[in-house]
């Protein structure tokens, strides 16, 4: 007589389960249970809070307050608008005021991008002019103003640079900001208020 192959493994299966003393994988006995703390979201670093982003993206800072830009850090000191030019200066063009920033960065590690980006930041590449209205206009190189202690365009690594910037922009402008030319976590650039 012959038992077909699937009862003698079906019987099989059977019999070497019961002698054995582990649980069959189908048992109902509940885990125990584990619980996992949350782990906070990795960031490329310190979110900026919401209020302190005006509505062109430029992130606020006071004047003395220190700024970020990968591994370059500036404070702006000090603006001043200039209400006199100094002998063989040349005033801003009507509609326009003379302001100066004085300024200082501070440099870790410098590459070739590093250093062309710091020396964008406080270019007339990058400056705007923001007005009460919320309005942005480039700014331009002035000429108003003394050439003694002119932030220097060389950007050596490890290194304090300190100086004073100086810009032409409309009357009514009451900020000056630093552009990126796109934004990163949404932050365009920094924004200071010129009488504050």
């Amino acid at each position: 007589m012959r038992t077909p192959l699937l009862a003698v493994i079906a019987v099989a299966g059977l019999a070497a389960g019961c002698g054995s003393s582990t649980p069959a994988a189908t048992t109902t006995t509940p885990a125990p249970r584990t619980t996992v703390s949350p782990v906070p979201a990795v960031t490329s670093g310190p979110a900026a809070p919401a209020g302190d982003i005006t509505p062109q993206g430029f992130l606020r800072r006071k004047l003395g307050e220190e700024a970020e830009q990968g591994t370059v850090r500036f404070t702006v000191t000090q603006i001043d608008t200039l209400t006199e030019c100094v002998r063989l200066g040349r005033p801003a063009a009507a509609g326009q005021k003379s302001i100066v920033l004085h300024v200082s960065v501070k440099t870790a590690e410098v590459d070739d991008r590093i250093a062309r980006d710091t020396r964008l930041l406080f270019s007339d590449y990058n400056i705007k002019a923001v007005d009460p209205a919320g309005k942005v206009t480039d700014a331009r190189t002035g000429q108003c103003g003394d050439l003694k202690n002119l932030l220097s365009v060389d950007v050596l690594p490890n290194s304090t640079h300190e100086g004073t910037v100086e810009f032409a922009v409309p009357e009514n402008a009451t900020a000056i900001a630093s552009a990126r030319s796109k934004a990163v976590d949404g932050v365009r650039g920094w924004v200071w208020e010129i009488n504050g």
